[in-house]
This record gives structure tokens, sequence and C-alpha cells, in this order.
């Protein structure tokens, strides 16, 4: 049985859901489990945004472990981190219900 998570912990997970709780860094997550990876301008023309927004929070998630990234010649391609995330978000989806 698990002794539940530390103090430490909590404030770590608070962090990384308060970098979740943003409709936009939840439309890139959707885009990432879409697709295998994409750069800025395709999250861009993907969720309609600005290329500056764009760049704005996938750095931020990539900051926090949420994406990582990759150099292809002068692009940065963004993935997820850990595709468990959108079965997370959809079990969420689920419980509100």
């Amino acid at each position: 049985m698990s002794e539940g998570l530390r103090e430490s912990d909590t404030q770590r997970v608070a962090e990384l859901l308060k970098v979740l709780a943003h409709p936009i860094r939840l439309k890139i997550i959707n885009s990432l489990s879409q697709h295998r990876e994409l750069n800025a301008t395709s999250v861009q023309k993907q969720i309609a945004i600005s290329q500056s927004l764009a760049s704005h929070h996938l750095i931020k998630m990539s900051e926090k472990g949420i994406l990582t990234k990759v150099r292809g010649g002068k692009e940065i391609y963004y993935s997820l981190a850990d595709p468990i995330l959108t079965d997370w978000l959809t079990f969420l989806l689920k419980i509100q219900r």
C-alpha cells in the first residue's frame, strides 16, 4: 500500500496541475496526442493561436517536464514526455460527467 505523498511532492504536483490548468495547454496536449511531434508553427496552426503564444506555452510545458523537445535543423519539435498524460486527462473528463 502506498504511503501517500510527502509535503514536497504535494507542492510539485500542485505546481504541475497549475501549468496544466490552461485551455490552450490542454489543446496543445490534445494536438500532440494525435501527432507524434510538432514544431511551434504546426501547434500554432493546429489550435489557431499566434506563434509567439504557442512558443510561450510550449516552453512553459517543457520547463515543467510535460513535453520533451528535440532540435531538428532550425526547428524545435515537441512531443509528450509521457503519453499516459492523455489517459489521465480522459479520466478527468469521465469523472466530470
